[in-house]
């Protein structure tokens, strides 16, 4: 009878500390969901929400929210959690390493060159490497 008591206060103890664990992860991750939304919002309100060059394309239908993509990137925090999905918060910042891209899982990440609403032109090259421009060279990395 006294092991059966010890038994479900031991079982009582153990969940309340799994619940406690819980809910500390899920009030981490709330924090820095609003953390990120805050650094979007301030970059669009200072118009630094389109990105320069080279970036990550999220699809949100594939990103399963893993949260991969954000622990790789060298630059820091570009890419962030927002509503349980990867989402560029400081893409001004980003220079197109392109970890993102490789350490989603889903592939739920492409790295593209302008926007929908900043397009880029990219000159082509010929085999010379002469752009479409007539006496335009291009040799080296084009940033």
């Amino acid at each position: 009878m006294i092991s059966n008591l010890l038994s479900d206060h031991f079982s009582l103890i153990g969940s309340l500390f799994i619940g406690m664990v819980s809910a500390a992860g899920i009030l981490r991750r709330n924090i820095s969901q609003r953390n990120a939304q805050s650094i979007l919002d301030q970059a669009i309100a200072a118009n630094t929400h389109e990105p320069a060059t080279l970036h990550p394309q999220i699809d949100p239908i594939k990103c399963a929210g893993c949260g991969a993509c954000t622990r790789v990137c060298p630059e820091g925090d570009i890419l962030q959690m927002v509503d349980h999905k990867a989402a560029l918060v400081s893409p001004s910042k980003c220079i197109g390493h392109g970890e993102c891209e490789q350490a989603c899982p889903f592939g739920a990440i492409d790295l593209v060159f302008g926007t929908k609403t900043r397009g880029l032109d990219i000159p082509r090259l010929a085999s010379n490497l002469e752009t479409n421009v007539p006496g335009l060279y291009i040799a080296g990395e084009l940033g």
